[in-house]
């Protein structure tokens, strides 16, 4: 359980094409990819995860990758374009579940405040029947 599983876990993505097709298939969240990356043998915490992808999010693309993804150098570039590629679609599968769970949550928040607005409706129904 630690960054060097998260780390091994995208390395093993990037270059295992049966291992990225799997996990594009996950559905459920952070969570379940998480689930499945321990199912594949890998130690990983959502909150490890969490934080591995806020790093991510906030570093600096280097000069090649830069390079990759604006174009126009030639074939030469293909292996780190692929690879940005297959890390994009990594974060979109990753952002998706993210997405999800944060779906979930406000689901679960409108949920408690509907059972709160019943409760007080209740209460005052009740309090103008006693009066």
């Amino acid at each position: 359980m630690s960054t060097a599983d998260i780390e091994r876990f995208v390395a093993d993505l990037k270059s295992n094409a049966s291992l990225l097709d799997e996990a594009k298939g996950v559905s459920g969240g952070l969570a379940a990819m998480v689930t499945f990356a321990d199912s594949k043998g890998y130690g990983i915490t959502v909150d490890e995860a969490k934080a591995y992808i806020t790093d991510k999010a906030n570093a600096e693309l280097s000069d090649a990758q830069l390079d990759a993804v604006a174009g126009g150098k030639g074939h030469h570039h293909h292996s780190v374009t692929t690879a940005v590629v297959e890390a994009a679609q990594v974060a979109t599968t990753v952002q998706a579940a993210a997405e999800v769970e944060v779906a979930a949550a406000a689901v679960t928040v409108a949920a408690e405040a509907v059972a709160a607005a019943t409760t007080v409706a209740v209460a005052a129904e009740v309090a103008v029947v006693l009066t």
